[in-house]
């Protein structure tokens, strides 16, 4: 089912604008008129606003949650009662628990819950945007993938060489079959390969000698993380995707390489004098990276498109509810009909009661 899209969407992505300051109330004033002339302007512009603060930028958020602010104060009891549904509420909360949320955003959400909390506790159709106060401490981040700190001797325990002698003795046995004289020459092959591969073993993993690395990654890992995070920030989710611009992709694929060095480095060391800051930047750059992939999903497919709530058992819901109602209609019984009138008793002592009345009209009145 095609979203109203009036007049209430095109004011609140004007005032979500650059022109307009973060806590700037202009314009509230005809968006409120223009929610009021329509049926489905309060979930219309819960709507917009859900949108603005999943896929907008960070000043297009604030400005959401300031306009949002203003309509629950200023929107009137019908607004009051229709606009905070699932899929808002839903936004509010995950939007002020997600690693991806701009830390000056979230704490404009804690500083409206505690205000919410405050001012509508007792307000009718506003409980349950005063509760998301009580709700914002419950929801736990969600935890970044278990990294294996495990030594070297787990890492190497599976390597190569072991699996190179069964192929080739596997190679030298099937071609025997075909060609007995190619035996002799296979295996010698077979052992070349199992002396070469035994030479490649890695040397023992030396700290000292690579403590310079280790800190030129660790810096590395910082400076990449933040400038993926903040060219993520900036891209207007509405418009484009981070994989439509060269410069955010080359950044996400040097948080990926670093990534892997942070990994390597996680698996050799097992110095708590580096495993505290290996392990956070490993967090850091998971973040980083899973922001990138959250980001350039097309709107398109993500869950909150303009569908997400109209799903089927809702409007088999919908349908039965309205089939109900027209069956009800169809058989309810006819009703009943209107009592009589009472008709006073006639009293036998009243002189003016109605078997006193004479009929005039053959009565001729003289004029004075």
């Amino acid at each position: 089912m095609k979203k109203p899209n009036t007049a209430v969407t095109v004011y609140i992505e004007r005032y979500t604008g650059e022109d307009y300051e973060e806590h700037e109330l202009g314009g509230i004033p005809e968006l409120i008129d223009a929610i009021k002339l329509q049926d489905t302007g309060p979930r219309e512009a819960s709507r917009a606003i859900r949108k603005k603060l999943k896929y907008g930028t960070v000043h297009r958020q604030l400005r959401a949650l300031t306009i949002l602010d203003a309509l629950i104060a200023n929107g009137g009891r019908t607004f009051q009662r229709t606009f905070a549904d699932e899929p808002l509420l839903e936004r509010l909360r995950i939007a002020a628990t997600s690693p991806t949320t701009d830390p000056d955003v979230k704490a404009r959400l804690r500083e409206l819950f505690a205000q919410w909390a405050r001012e509508y506790k007792d307000t009718h159709g506003l409980q349950s945007i005063a509760v998301l106060y009580k709700q914002f401490p419950q929801r736990k981040k969600p935890t970044p993938r278990p990294v294996s700190t495990s030594g070297p001797s787990q890492s190497s325990s599976t390597p190569r060489s072991p699996t190179s002698p069964p192929s080739t003795s596997h190679a030298g046995s099937s071609s025997s079959t075909t060609r007995p004289a190619s035996k002799s020459v296979s295996e010698g092959s077979g052992w070349r390969s199992h002396k070469k591969s035994k030479s490649k073993t890695p040397a023992p993993f030396n700290l000292e000698k690579e403590k310079p690395q280790l800190n030129q990654t660790l810096a590395n890992a910082s400076v990449s993380t933040t400038n993926l995070t903040n060219a993520l920030k900036r891209i207007n989710r509405e418009k484009e995707r981070p994989s439509q611009k060269p410069e955010i992709v080359q950044q996400y694929q040097t948080c990926k390489q670093l990534k892997k060095s942070v990994q390597r480095y996680i698996q050799h060391i097992e110095s708590e004098q580096w495993l505290g800051s290996l392990i956070h930047a490993h967090e850091e750059l998971t973040m980083a990276l899973e922001m990138y992939e959250i980001y350039d999903k097309p709107i398109e497919e993500d869950s909150d498109s303009e569908n997400e709530w109209d799903t089927p058992a809702l409007q088999s819901e919908q349908l039965a509810d309205r089939t109900a109602r027209m069956s009800l209609k169809e058989n309810s019984p006819p009703p009943p009909p209107p009592p009589p009138r009472p008709v006073e008793k006639a009293e036998d002592d009243n002189p003016f009661g109605d078997e006193y009345e004479i009929d005039d009209e053959n009565v001729k009145w003289k004029e004075v």
